[in-house]
């Protein structure tokens, strides 16, 4: 007999496997599922379960939320245990105080949103049912990926207000788990083909076949790429903070030897410029570029001219090569090299070893599916030589 069989903590629960990890989860009267710890033998299991019960016997339905009646909160003081009084103490949190201004910026624009929309509703009466609307309501009036963000701060107010108790949350899972997802990665930025590459490369002008080395052989983001000195070059290499995963205050820059096509043109450019102030990529006007963005519509522009994209429309945009891609073609070569998740964060900059892992797992498999196959072929063609001799042996005998 299970421990949850035992504690009389069985009933609605569902196990399930997916790609191979194991999950529990919780069947509410909806049939929605809430995920709970998988060690049953757990405190944070009972505390888990006991909630999601009681909230199944509610006798009720879930509060519906002011969504369509949202008001200005700009100079409102929350009180009590509202989501309003709830985004203060997470701002008041130290993993917030922690975060890059540039993710401060844009946690403020979905914060207050969020305000606006929810800040008079009390958190206890937030569950899976309400977030599920409110996601809606933002996927429809806005667009999928700002329903996500709205998801994700919830979730990070609400692990910052349970631990004051003047909100009650103590034994309440967080009402974002088992919410619905309302935005995916419908196609993902690709490598460039070889092919593209050269015709890119033929016809592209200088500005952008510089960009196009720098952004494949730096192997960093076009945000950081768009950003770079001259100065940050010292002949053999460029010293790099990345935007992204750097916290900014980090000692140090990170160190990138440039591979030789990108070494040769940044020796190059160094030469033929005025300033070592001066950055690195520089726009049709001999102006910084002003983002990333204003980059990548540049080189997406270019390809459609001259056919290597096509152009779609707001209603049906269409996925082509991209500039990410070739952040992609840098990551997917030093994987070839079997140099392991570590040698792919030393080029690529990746904070974690997620995405380096799948670089490197994917190359790993290419490898060894060359090896293996290249001994299956040494055992058919020993086979086949093997049958060849038998036959010959035998038709000797009939001799």
């Amino acid at each position: 007999m299970s421990n949850a069989a035992k504690t009389g903590r069985s009933k609605y629960l569902y196990p399930k496997t997916v790609k191979g990890n194991p999950y529990l989860y919780f069947r509410m009267a909806d049939g929605k599922l809430v995920a709970l710890p998988l060690d049953t033998t757990t405190k944070e299991f009972e505390r888990s379960y006991d909630a999601c019960l009681k909230a199944r016997n509610k006798l009720v339905h879930a509060p519906t939320l002011p969504l369509a009646a949202a008001v200005d909160t700009t100079n409102v003081k929350f009180f009590g245990d509202t989501l309003g009084r709830g985004i203060e103490k997470y701002k008041e949190s130290s993993d917030y105080r922690d975060k890059k201004p540039s993710t401060k910026n844009k946690y403020e624009k979905w914060l207050a949103l969020l305000n606006t929309n929810l800040g008079m509703t009390r958190m206890r009466e937030i569950d899976v049912n309400a977030v599920d609307r409110y996601s809606d309501m933002i996927a429809t009036q806005m667009s999928p990926s700002n329903a996500r963000f709205q998801t994700a701060m919830i979730s990070n107010v609400w692990d910052a207000a349970k631990k004051h108790p003047e909100f009650g949350l103590t034994k309440l899972p967080n009402p974002t788990i088992g919410a619905e997802t309302r935005y995916k990665v419908k196609t993902p930025h690709k490598p460039w083909s070889d092919d593209l590459q050269d015709e890119f490369m033929q016809l592209a002008p200088p500005r952008l076949k510089l960009a196009k080395l720098l952004l494949h052989f730096s192997a960093q983001r076009g945000g950081d790429c768009v950003k770079m000195k001259l100065s940050e070059f010292n002949g053999k290499g460029l010293f790099v903070r990345p935007e992204k995963t750097s916290d900014g205050r980090d000692l140090e820059a990170n160190y990138h030897l440039c591979p030789e096509p990108l070494r040769e043109v940044l020796e190059t450019r160094f030469l033929e410029s005025d300033s070592p102030d001066e950055f690195i990529l520089l726009n049709n006007y001999r102006r910084p570029w002003a983002s990333a963005n204003s980059l990548s519509c540049s080189i997406r522009d270019f390809m459609i001219k001259i056919g290597l994209r096509k152009k779609g429309t707001k209603d049906k945009p269409v996925r082509g090569p991209s500039m990410h891609g070739l952040r992609k073609n840098a990551a997917s070569e030093v994987a070839g090299l079997l140099v392991g998740t570590q040698g792919i964060r030393s080029i690529t900059g990746h904070k974690s070893d997620g995405q380096a892992a799948y670089y490197a797992k994917h190359a790993a498999q290419i490898a060894m599916n060359a090896q293996v196959v290249g001994r299956w072929n040494e055992a058919i063609t020993a086979k086949k030589n093997q049958r060849i001799a038998k036959r010959r042996a035998a038709l000797k005998r009939v001799k």
